[in-house]
C-alpha cells in the first residue's frame, strides 16, 4: 500500500473500472454517451467510496463530437 492509500499489486494487472455512459432508446439505437476510468487501487478497503467521474471518448466512438459531463456514484469493492 502507498502512502496515498493505493493499492498496488504487479499481479493484478486489472485494477481499473472502465465505465460507459449510455442513453436507453426505446424505438431507436442506444447512443453512446461517454466513458471515464476509475482507479480501484483505492477502493479495495471494503469502504463506499464516492466516485466523480468526467467523461470522456477514450475509444473514440462519437467521432467529431466534444464529450463533456460528469457523473458521480458510490463503488464499493469486495472480494
Amino acid at each position: 500500500i502507498r502512502g496515498n492509500g493505493e493499492y498496488v499489486n504487479r499481479q493484478a494487472p486489472f485494477t481499473t473500472l472502465r465505465v460507459e455512459v449510455w442513453d436507453k432508446d426505446r424505438f431507436s439505437a442506444d447512443d453512446f454517451i461517454g466513458d471515464f476510468q476509475v482507479p480501484l487501487g483505492k477502493l479495495m478497503d471494503g469502504r463506499t467510496h464516492k466516485v466523480r467521474g468526467r467523461l470522456g471518448d477514450s475509444e473514440h466512438k462519437r467521432k467529431g463530437v466534444r464529450v463533456t459531463g460528469e457523473v458521480f456514484m458510490e463503488l464499493r469493492y469486495g472480494s
